[in-house]
């Protein structure tokens, strides 16, 4: 019987992964109908080879490629930005007021990252791990938006870490 807007629903979605969350968001329509719009949102992006079965991403018919998420991550970062923040744990300020939800617990990877912009990780049996971060890093002099993706991991975060650290080193 709890009333929780979509917003306040967001930061446990994103911070903690929350699949309740999700179940939450998509009750108002339906999760069948949600499903659709999100696969319709995907296609309206270019997500050409993306496929979601369920609200929260456990399901093992959801599916994605490396190139799909890139182009989610440029919508987001141009056009949601503040998504990228409330998942760093960054967002300080909102039209909405704070959230409701003060004591979660971010289990995004780089949360604690001066240059981590916002992302998300997964994990499911079919998947395995997954990991989708942004970071603002200066290379040669100049602040770029970077984006890491990893599929199919059995060790998400340390696969991350290598590739940033790969970045920092030799860009």
């Amino acid at each position: 019987g709890q009333s929780v807007s979509a917003y306040n629903l967001l930061f446990p979605l994103l911070e903690e992964s929350s699949n309740e969350a999700a179940a939450a968001l998509s009750s108002f329509l339906g999760r069948e109908r949600f499903v659709d719009l999100m696969n319709m949102k995907s296609l309206s992006l270019g997500m050409k080879d993306t496929h979601f079965a369920d609200t929260s991403g456990a399901h093992e018919d959801n599916i994605s490629t490396a190139e799909d998420l890139f182009s989610l991550s440029k919508y987001l970062y141009n056009n949601r930005s503040f998504i990228l923040k409330l998942s760093a744990g960054k967002l300080t300020w909102s039209a909405y007021g704070t959230s409701e939800f003060q004591d979660l617990k971010n289990l995004n990877v780089f949360g604690d990252d001066p240059d981590f912009a916002g992302g998300k990780v997964g994990m499911s049996i079919a998947a395995k791990q997954s990991i989708l971060s942004i970071f603002n890093l200066k290379l040669k002099g100049e602040e770029r938006p970077i984006m890491i993706v990893v599929l199919g991991s059995e060790d998400n975060a340390g696969d991350a870490r290598k590739i940033l650290d790969y970045i920092k080193n030799y860009y």
